[in-house]
């Protein structure tokens, strides 16, 4: 026996749609929020190795390399 296709369920719409327009610099701003967390994380890190078995990376900034020498 053929029958019609079920129709699609949408449900009805209860509350109130709204919109908040963020502008650019508005919230988090990655590269300055995570820069102070890193270094002390880096820096803590670097406390637990020891001077024996360190190895140094020298951060040259967002465009240059990382240049490594051991201490």
């Amino acid at each position: 026996m053929d029958r019609p296709p079920t129709p699609l369920f949408i449900p009805m719409k209860i509350g109130v749609d709204v919109e908040t327009q963020i502008a650019a610099g508005d919230l988090f701003d990655f590269n300055f929020e995570v820069e102070p967390i890193l270094e002390v994380l880096v820096g803590k890190t670097l406390e637990q190795v020891g001077p024996g078995r360190l190895l140094c990376f020298r951060y040259r900034g967002p465009t240059n390399a990382i240049i490594q020498h051991t201490s």
